[in-house]
């Protein structure tokens, strides 16, 4: 494998990891203070999902490529 595929590969888990620790602080803190509600926090999560999905697509293709 080349290193810009690797340099590619560690950008993709780079962001996966990213979208995971923000998406843990809405999954996990509840301060009344912040306004966000069930479905708020369930719409916030999904996207975190959706984005990770999109980057784990990536890495496959990359996979299949290499």
């Amino acid at each position: 494998m080349a290193t810009h595929s690797d340099n590619e590969f560690r950008a993709l888990f780079t962001d996966i990891g990213t979208i995971m620790e923000d998406a843990s602080v809405v999954a996990l803190i509840w301060d009344p203070a912040d306004a966000l509600t069930v479905k708020l926090r369930y719409e916030r999560l999904l996207e975190a999902h959706g984005q990770i999905e999109d980057a784990l697509r990536k890495i496959g293709t990359l996979l299949k490529s290499s």
